[in-house]
């Protein structure tokens, strides 16, 4: 009987133990969760996104409304919405643009987009030495005037942190995840999202082809950017992407939940 005793309270403990640890990887795993998520938003929440409006008529009453799937879809317009994701604005041919009284060059905003699934199948590996003079280049080539070129070089964040930049054009992906929509309608809408992660060495990659776009009369051009992480990248068909929650995990962590999807 009492060997019996002895034997269930050692289960006991065991069992004590058991739930204890179980709890702590829980706690930790949890924490460590939404640290890192922190970490991702304080540093991936700085792209931006800019919208450049070109009437053919000055004075001209103009709507612009944005759709998208991010939680961050209004932070920090600029200016300041008329409502629920809109501007409405007066438009100047020149590019001009009257919002409240106050005169701007562009329409602006936050962008979150470090859960979508960006595809660097192609694009350009470059030296932090020449990355914003292939930017420049890349935006001329596209289409984009000398003003517009020089306002998002102005605005990117600094891009030496590592010697070189991975850089790909994303408009497609950017565009399906955020609609814009302007009222009247324009005649040519072109939006250009690029997208970069820093890397230690220099990769191969297979070049990404711009075409120049087209641009007449009411012309509306979007200009944006983002900073992610390779890991956060797709490479190949077969590749797996992680969006959030499995974003905070480390690498191991997703290595076992693979295991454990198998």
């Amino acid at each position: 009987y009492n060997t019996r005793r002895k034997l269930l309270k050692k289960r006991i403990v065991v069992s004590v133990i058991e739930i204890l640890l179980a709890c702590l990887v829980i706690v930790a795993m949890l924490f460590g969760t939404f640290y890192v998520s922190r970490k991702i938003d304080q540093r991936f929440f700085t792209g931006k996104s800019y919208i450049y409006l070109y009437p053919e008529e000055d004075n001209t009453p103009i709507s612009v409304s944005l759709s998208d799937d991010t939680v961050y879809a209004s932070e920090d317009p600029y200016p300041t919405f008329s409502h629920e994701s809109t501007w409405n604005v007066k438009g100047d041919h020149d590019g001009f643009i009257e919002c409240n009284g106050e005169y701007y060059n562009k329409l602006g905003r936050k962008v979150e987009g470090f859960d979508w699934k960006w595809d660097f199948r192609k694009g350009y590996c470059v030296s932090k030495e020449e990355t914003y003079s292939f930017i420049y280049k890349s935006l001329k080539q596209l289409g984009v005037n000398d003003f517009e070129a020089r306002e998002f070089l102005h605005d990117l964040p600094w891009m030496d942190r590592s010697p070189y930049n991975v850089i790909s054009f994303q408009s497609d992906i950017y565009q399906d995840h955020v609609k814009l929509k302007t009222e009247p309608e324009s005649d040519t809408v072109n939006r250009i999202f690029m997208v970069w992660y820093p890397s230690k060495k220099k990769i191969n990659i297979e070049p990404q082809k711009l075409a120049t776009l087209k641009r007449k009369d009411f012309d509306v051009l979007e200009l944006g950017y983002t900073e992610t992480e390779k890991w956060m990248c797709v490479f190949s068909k077969e590749d797996r992407f992680y969006p959030r929650p499995f974003l905070s995990f480390h690498p191991e962590i997703r290595k076992i939940m693979d295991n454990i999807r198998k």
